[in-house]
C-alpha cells in the first residue's frame, strides 16, 4: 500500500496565500482558514495582492469582498477555481 505524499511548504503557502487552488478541497481550505480571526484577513490580504499582480480583476473583487473579516458571506476561492476550471470552459 502506498503511503498518501503530505502537502509540501510551497503547497501551503500556495493554497493560503495565492489565488491559484488546484482542486476544491484546496479552495475549500482556504475559505475556512479565512474563518480565523486576524490570520484569515492577513491571508486575504496576500491573495489581494496576489490576484492584483495577476491583473485578474474578478479574482481581486472576489477576495475584496470577502475581506470583511469572520462574516464570509462570500466563499471568494470556491467562486474563483470553478470560474478559472468550468465557467471558462463553457
Amino acid at each position: 500500500m502506498m503511503a498518501e505524499r503530505l502537502p509540501s511548504t510551497e503547497d501551503i503557502e500556495r493554497v493560503l496565500l495565492t489565488t491559484d487552488h488546484r482542486t476544491f478541497g484546496e479552495a475549500l481550505a482556504a475559505d475556512l482558514f479565512d474563518l480565523i480571526p486576524i490570520v484569515g484577513d492577513i491571508t486575504n490580504a496576500a491573495r489581494i495582492a496576489h490576484a492584483y499582480s495577476k491583473r485578474d480583476y474578478f479574482e481581486l473583487a472576489a477576495q475584496v469582498g470577502d475581506l470583511p473579516g469572520p462574516l464570509n458571506l462570500v466563499p471568494a476561492n470556491i467562486i474563483c477555481y470553478l470560474r478559472r476550471e468550468y465557467w471558462k470552459q463553457a
